[in-house]
């Protein structure tokens, strides 16, 4: 019983820190750092950067929701007591 209590553990440690990079990542897409309009826009993978950081955050926001559906805490289901 100790190994599921540790897994437990576990699941709801990476589902916070899943949702705290989920936060930090939408915070950085709309920062002045992609966002920067006096700046003069080079190149990344032949792309501008706000291009390229704006794909960059889809796919990370991507990973941390197929992360998210492995470890979040499931429901029990409701059975017609």
């Amino acid at each position: 019983m100790h190994a599921l209590e540790m897994l437990a553990t576990v699941k709801s440690y990476l589902w916070s820190l899943t949702k705290i990079l989920a936060v930090v990542l939408c915070v950085f897409a709309f920062s002045p750092t992609v966002l920067s309009p006096d700046k003069p826009t080079p190149a990344v993978w032949g792309l501008p950067v706000s291009l390229g950081l704006g794909i960059g955050v889809s796919l990370g926001l991507l990973v941390l929701v197929i992360v998210g559906a492995l470890v979040a805490p499931s429901e029990a289901p409701k059975g017609d007591d």
